[in-house]
């Protein structure tokens, strides 16, 4: 909904616009959204991480700093494949959005390599978390934010025909899946006093490297 509307509101206000400009304008919207939103996520999960002591936590609020990265490369992305041609690139600037689509990828690929060696630690030196009513509550807002941000990259992707943004709508999806079981994880340790953080950290990290791999195949095809 909220796509289709900043879609109906840029013909409105644009309506002699042509359809490159209107790609580029409404791909650098997305990107900034994405950039707000993926901040405020990062910013509440490292402040509830850092409380709770869980470095599945901090994992995933670093999985949503790589997204503020990746939203950057997409707007960066956009505002390049929207310059006019020119000598040295005579069929114009559309390949750097396949080029910001490759890095969003590796962002995450990186962002899981380096959360596997702190979740290996926390296996071999497990400590108890502080898990409190707040961090379950901010956990379930942060996956009703990211599967709104998936049906909003989906619906924008879509729409302007943009493989960076269905790549983004993809990694929104596996946030979901991640902070998920950061969710049971703190679940466990607040109700059943079982302590398995580091493991799910180290899941968490393992499936960013995953889908960072598809992802990157995919982009590459």
């Amino acid at each position: 909904m909220v796509a289709k509307s900043i879609v109906m509101l840029y013909d409105k206000r644009h309506p002699q616009a042509d359809e490159e400009k209107k790609r580029t304008s409404l791909g650098k919207v997305a990107g900034f959204v994405g950039l707000l939103s993926n901040m405020l996520l990062f910013a509440i999960k490292l402040a509830i991480g850092l409380f709770s002591g869980s470095i599945a936590i901090m994992a995933d609020a670093f999985n949503n700093l790589s997204d503020t990265a990746g939203s950057i490369v997409t707007l960066v992305g956009f505002r390049m494949a929207g310059m006019r041609a020119d000598r040295g690139h005579p069929y114009g600037h559309e390949r750097f959005e396949y080029i910001s689509g490759m890095l969003v990828s590796m962002l995450m690929i990186f962002a899981g390599l380096d959360f596997v060696q702190s979740s290996i630690e926390k296996i071999q030196n497990p400590t108890a978390d502080n898990i409190t009513l707040i961090v379950l509550v901010t956990l379930v807002a942060s996956i009703l934010i990211k599967l709104w941000q998936n049906l909003f990259y989906k619906e924008m992707g879509a729409t302007i025909e943009s493989d960076t943004l269905k790549t983004t709508a993809l990694d929104s999806q596996t946030d979901v899946v991640a902070t998920f079981a950061v969710l049971v994880s703190a679940c466990l340790s607040q109700f059943a006093h079982l302590n398995i953080d580091g493991w799910i950290g180290l899941f968490v990290a393992l499936y960013l490297i995953y889908e960072g791999g598809r992802q990157y195949s995919r982009v590459c095809a």
